[in-house]
C-alpha cells in the first residue's frame, strides 16, 4: 500500500504534532500513546525499556490498559522474551507487527500473550522501536483484534518521528541537568551572535518554556517568538530548539567571557 487517503493523512499529520508537542521525557510517552490513538483505534498501549547490560526493565501503559499488580510484575519478568527483540537486536527498526517475527497462534502460545493479554481482552500487538543506546526500547500498540494495512502503514510512517521526539527529549533531559548549576543569562547568547530579544527567548527555551509561555513571559506574542526562534535556529545552524540550545552552550564555552 503505496498511497494514504485524505483521512488517513490529516490524522497522521495530526499525530506528528502532538509527538512533537512535549519535551518532558516523563510526560513524552502519554502524549505518544495519545497520538497513537489517532491512528490506530480500539488500540492501548505500553512503553518498555530494556537495559542491556543490567536487565532492568520499564515498563509504562497509557492509562486505560490497568494491569493487576501480579500482571505488572509479570511483564517485567518477561519483556526479555519478547518476540520482537530478537528483530531488534539484528538492526530492524520502526513499526514491527508481532506477527512478522511469528505467527499469530505461536503468539498466542507465548507466556507474553497468554499471562498478559488475553486475560486483559488483548490478543495482537505491533512494537515502534526507539534508539537507545544500552537499552532495548519501544511503545506497543496491543488491540483485540488484528492490524489492518493502513493501520501498519501509518505506524511504520510515525516510527521514526517517535524515535526522534524520544531522542529530543532524552537530549533536553541532559541539557536540563547540565544547566541546573549555571543556566546563561540572555545577555551571555549576544557574545555567540544572538540580538538581546533572542537571548531572553533561548534563555526560556532551554528552561523548558513553550512558545506561548515565553511570549507571556517577554509580553509578545507566539508568532513573534517563534519568529526568534527561526532566526536562531538559523544562526546556530540546528534543526531543533533542543540541538540549537546543545549547540549554544558548545559555542559559549568556546567563546571566551567577556
Amino acid at each position: 500500500m503505496n498511497s494514504l487517503d485524505s483521512f488517513s493523512v490529516r490524522a497522521l499529520m495530526r499525530a506528528l504534532e502532538q509527538t512533537h508537542s512535549t519535551m518532558d521525557l516523563a510526560v513524552l510517552p502519554e502524549t505518544v500513546f495519545s497520538a497513537l490513538r489517532e491512528l490506530v483505534t480500539g488500540a492501548q498501549f505500553t512503553f518498555e525499556q530494556l537495559d542491556l547490560r543490567t536487565g532492568v526493565v520499564i515498563s509504562m501503559t497509557s492509562r486505560d490498559l490497568v494491569f493487576p499488580e501480579e500482571i505488572k510484575n509479570r511483564v517485567l519478568e518477561l519483556m526479555p522474551t519478547h518476540p520482537v527483540v530478537p528483530a531488534y537486536k539484528q538492526g530492524r527498526r520502526g513499526a514491527i507487527p508481532v506477527t512478522d517475527c511469528i505467527t499469530q497462534r505461536q503468539f498466542q502460545d507465548t507466556p507474553i500473550c497468554r499471562e498478559l493479554l488475553l486475560p486483559v481482552g488483548l490478543r495482537f500487538q505491533t512494537v515502534v522501536t526507539l534508539d537507545v543506546p544500552g537499552k532495548i526500547a519501544g511503545m506497543t500498540v496491543n488491540r483485540d483484534r488484528n492490524f489492518t494495512e493502513k493501520e501498519v502503514r501509518l505506524l511504520q510512517l510515525i516510527a521514526p518521528q517517535i524515535a526522534l521526539a524520544h531522542q529530543n527529549a532524552q537530549a533536553f533531559a541532559a541539557l536540563k541537568q547540565a544547566a541546573i548549576s549555571t543556566i546563561p543569562a540572555p545577555q551571555d547568547f549576544e557574545r555567540i551572535g544572538l540580538t538581546p530579544r533572542e537571548g531572553e527567548v533561548l534563555h526560556w527555551v532551554i528552561q523548558g518554556k513553550r512558545d506561548k509561555e515565553v511570549a507571556n513571559i517577554l509580553s509578545t506574542s507566539p508568532r513573534t517568538v517563534h519568529n526568534h526562534l527561526r532566526s536562531i535556529l538559523g544562526k546556530l545552524n540546528a534543526e531543533t530548539r533542543t540541538a540549537a540550545a546543545l549547540e549554544a552552550f558548545e559555542r559559549l564555552n568556546r567563546s571566551p567571557a567577556s
